[in-house]
């Protein structure tokens, strides 16, 4: 593959007097913030690194950064390794009672531990390579990951840094699946008054692990709980605790309704699983929410098929994520943009209608 670049939202200058990481150049999260500080004024170069640590002049955001990577392909990579891991089972009583006979309920547990995970590297994950105190002790400018990161000449900024792909990350997954599901005829459990069937589909997900590591020398990351895991694990953000899903259905004659319940609960920032215990001035999901969406449709005759609903019925607002508070003097932001709208809905209430044909 040849070299191209790419960009996308990440952790705060690690060279940064504010960054949060525990690798960074902040005397408060690291010990060794002033030989973090020495190598990133070689790297910046005598102008650069007056500019950019100049009492006078603001330090980059500590929770939040624009990476630029220039990413070239890897031919030595090689497959991953997977190990999975799944056992459950289901139960479907049966009796004489209509309230019991209409019930089935599954669990479900999951494992998948992926070994040689074939990653591109992060811009973070070079920088937390180079300031890594185990591998470069002396805190050399020469060491391998330092030789990739290239910061302005003139204010020392952060500046695109070479990656490649790897073989060298590791995740760690576990979580358990439980469904409730169970509809009956409204006459068959004695209520005759009104026709028709009703049912509730109850799903409940548990997430119980979620762990990364990027490369052997790097920490392993707790993401459980968190709006993580960050783009540069390759894999899906949105680690809840647990989610929950429910859906309620009434039909009769040709006319079926739907009613979705969708929860979430809080969650941490993104950054919080990598900052550790440290105060962070990122936002994370500080409310629940919950959205209920509404469907029917309509089986006009063997051809045509009505369909119509309100997504967001109540009009529910979005959890803000990613906004910035003023800890340790970064500028607050107020989740423009950064909000979640894989989880959350930006929309608002909306309505929608369509008609299905078979010819």
């Amino acid at each position: 593959q040849a070299q191209a670049q790419s960009w996308g939202g990440g952790v705060g200058d690690p060279c940064g007097l504010n960054a949060l990481t525990p690798y960074s150049a902040n005397s408060s999260v690291n010990g060794n913030a002033a030989q973090v500080q020495g190598l990133c004024q070689q790297l910046m170069g005598t102008v650069g690194a007056a500019d950019f640590y100049d009492p006078a002049e603001p330090q980059p955001s500590g929770a939040g950064a624009l990476w630029f990577v220039n990413a070239v392909g890897n031919p030595n990579v090689q497959p991953e390794e997977a190990t999975t891991k799944t056992a459950g089972f289901v139960w479907q009583p049966t009796s004489e009672n209509a309230l019991i006979d209409g019930l089935t309920a599954t669990v479900d547990w999951f494992s998948i531990e992926i070994q040689d995970m074939i990653a591109l590297e992060s811009g973070a994950n070079v920088y937390a390579d180079c300031f890594n105190n185990a591998a470069n002790p002396s805190y050399d400018i020469n060491y391998g990951p330092c030789q990739r990161i290239q910061r302005n000449p003139e204010s020392g900024g952060l500046q695109p840094t070479n990656v490649t792909y790897q073989n060298t990350g590791f995740s760690n997954i576990e979580g358990l699946d439980i469904a409730l599901n169970w509809q009956s005829d409204l006459s068959d459990i004695g209520i005759d008054a009104i026709p028709g069937y009703f049912g509730i589909n109850f799903m409940w997900n548990t997430l119980l692990t979620l762990d990364t590591q990027a490369t052997s020398t790097s920490p392993v990351v707790d993401w459980t709980g968190s709006l993580g895991p960050d783009p540069g694990t390759s894999l899906n953000n949105g680690a809840y605790d647990y989610r929950m899903f429910t859906t309620f259905n009434y039909g009769f004659n040709n006319l079926n309704f739907t009613l979705r319940w969708r929860y979430l609960p809080e969650a941490d920032p993104s950054l919080q699983p990598i900052a550790g215990n440290n105060a962070i001035p990122q936002v994370g999901a500080n409310d629940t929410y919950n959205v209920f969406d509404l469907g029917g449709s309509w089986n006009v005759s063997d051809k045509y098929l009505l369909r119509f609903g309100i997504d967001n019925l109540l009009d529910e607002d979005p959890v803000i994520t990613g906004a910035q508070t003023n800890l340790n003097g970064n500028i607050p932001t107020t989740g423009q943009g950064t909000t979640e709208a894989g989880f959350y809905d930006i929309l608002g209430r909306r309505f929608y209608v369509g008609v299905k044909a078979t010819f």
